[in-house]
């Protein structure tokens, strides 16, 4: 499991479908498609770093370099949305209860500014990497978007509940934030 300091405590980053669907319905977008666009800005920024220096000030300097080149295709808003859906908890007392969200979103926009920066997308970037498929798991053909449901089924049509999953407190602070 990833891990990340923000605010002085150590949290938890869990990478899993509860965090998928929270970026989702947090931004609207699909999840795959926008680490797809995250791993291209990787890939685009490390090739024009190079190889990193051992030097460790170099280094570090190399790794700012490549953060700035990945923010220069990929928002802020999908790095926030991203960092916070991944903050998630769950009680291990109680395995069948729902995750909970201990931050708000704006609580983790607060904490993360151009001094984390390059640190916070360093974890989040091996947090997803750790937990992605390799090119073997990939299906071959992805679906277009014309081929792929912009919205879920309904509850009533699918046989399942209304509830999105969330507690009510993230689900209203998704509402909220959509219609700002």
């Amino acid at each position: 499991m990833s891990k990340i300091k923000l605010g002085g405590v150590t949290r938890p980053l869990y990478f899993d479908l509860n965090t998928y669907t929270a970026f989702e319905e947090k931004t609207g977008q699909f999840f795959l498609e926008s680490i797809a666009r995250l791993q291209q800005a990787v890939s685009a920024a490390e090739e024009t770093i190079g190889t990193l220096s051992k030097d460790p000030a170099q280094q570090q300097k190399q790794l700012i370099e490549k953060n700035m080149a990945v923010l220069r295709r990929v928002s802020f808003k999908d790095i926030h949305a991203l960092l916070w859906a991944a903050l998630h908890e769950y009680d291990p007392r109680n395995p069948e209860a729902e995750p909970t969200w201990p931050l708000s979103h704006a609580e983790v926009g607060r904490m993360v500014n151009f001094h984390n920066l390059s640190e916070v997308i360093n974890i989040v970037m091996n947090g997803i990497t750790e937990h992605y498929p390799n090119q073997d798991e990939m299906p071959q053909e992805v679906p277009t978007d014309g081929d792929r449901p912009t919205e879920s089924p309904s509850p009533a049509a699918s046989g399942g509940e209304t509830s999105s999953g969330l507690p009510d407190s993230i689900s209203a602070s998704l509402e909220l934030s959509s219609d700002a």
